[in-house]
């Protein structure tokens, strides 16, 4: 799936589902965007940055009280706002992401191909 098509349906499921999301729902679908979410300073307050935004700082939002609450429908609507600010910048990081993991699979299909290489030579 292209970044631009992962963002949109990420941003078209926020919108629907924004009266009934959990906590754990709202990380999962940001770090598939490349954020990281972490706790904030107070109980069941997350904080989500990317490191391949550079002029984006972060955002927030309350999970609440619970195992895994639900979110309130304003942070949701907060964190579609973010996407759709940074979307452009956004499919650029995660296309360029995506491709240094190609790459970085590539070359270590090349080397295990030279270690079996250098091992059938030298049997």
């Amino acid at each position: 799936m292209s970044a631009k098509l992962q963002i949109q349906n990420t941003i078209i499921d926020l919108q629907q589902r924004k009266s009934n999301l959990c906590c754990d729902d709202v990380k999962s679908l940001l770090v598939n965007l490349g954020f990281e979410v972490r706790d904030g300073k107070r109980g069941g307050n997350k904080v989500f940055v990317n490191k391949g935004l550079p002029s984006f700082i972060n955002g927030s939002f309350n999970c609440g009280h619970g195992k895994n609450p639900e979110i309130k429908p304003a942070y949701i609507v907060k964190i579609i706002q973010v996407l759709k600010h940074y979307n452009d910048k956004l499919v650029l990081y995660l296309e360029k992401t995506s491709l240094l993991i190609h790459q970085i699979i590539i070359l270590q299909s090349v080397k295990v191909v030279l270690m079996a290489s250098f091992a059938l030579k030298h049997l």
